[in-house]
């Protein structure tokens, strides 16, 4: 509420250099009903020269009222060739492109962001599970690297599983180079127990955001033993 008041009164404000205002509320379905309420008449009978852009990914949540009020314009992803084509334009390989595309499908920017970084957040990630599926390494050294940036790698963790969903829901959908071995381990799983996993990675990032005193450490513990049992008791079931 707080934050709507004081847009309110920037956008009543002239601009110092007088030229056009631009406010930006990401993600607007975020907005309470006492926020909505108070941008409702800005947004109506905006001061002149003034850009009001509300983006979400979730248009039903925004009040009716605030959606009739805006011109709506749908913005698409992009197709994984638009994607290929354009980061192949700034001089990316194809293996690059393939990890890049294959975690961050439809997202120009974050694909783009991964490779720029070398693919930084992800590769310890990765890493840490490729050892604990040779029994290299133990469930609470991996998860003690985790702890830190908990939401970042289970963010991309659930991307992970996500690729790999897609990967045996679509056998022709090419493998990323470092993804190889853990395609090949996630033949052994059914695609039905690797949903489920999705699902349990998404309540525990749930959880993070609500409770702020939870043992990342047990938490990500828990979240490598379901890992490793998942292949065993599936490999067990098949035979």
């Amino acid at each position: 509420m707080d934050q709507a008041r004081t847009l309110v009164a920037f956008v009543q404000q002239t601009a110092a250099s007088s030229g056009p205002k631009v406010v930006l509320i990401h993600p607007a379905e975020n907005l309470n009903v006492n926020a909505s309420n108070a941008l409702l008449k800005t947004l109506e009978e905006p001061p002149a020269n003034t850009y009001i852009l509300l983006l979400t990914t979730q248009p039903n949540r925004l009040a009716a009222t605030v959606r009739s009020r805006c011109r709506q314009q749908k913005l698409p992803q992009p197709t994984d060739m638009e994607l290929v084509v354009w980061l192949k334009e700034r001089g990316y390989d194809e293996n690059q492109i393939g990890l890049a595309t294959g975690l961050a499908p439809g997202a120009p920017y974050t694909a783009l962001h991964l490779i720029e970084s070398n693919f930084a957040e992800f590769e310890p990630l990765a890493s840490g599970l490729e050892r604990l599926l040779m029994a290299s390494d133990s469930t609470s050294a991996v998860a003690e690297a985790f702890t830190k940036d908990q939401a970042i790698h289970l963010n991309w963790f659930s991307k992970l599983i996500s690729l790999l969903i897609r990967r045996r829901l679509d056998p022709n959908r090419a493998v990323p180079e470092k993804l190889q071995l853990l395609s090949e381990y996630s033949e052994k799983v059914s695609v039905g127990r690797l949903i489920e996993y999705l699902d349990g990675i998404s309540q525990q990032h749930r959880l993070l955001q609500i409770h702020s005193g939870l043992n990342r450490q047990l938490a990500w513990e828990a979240l490598l033993l379901e890992w490793q049992a998942m292949f065993r008791s599936d490999v067990s079931n098949q035979r």
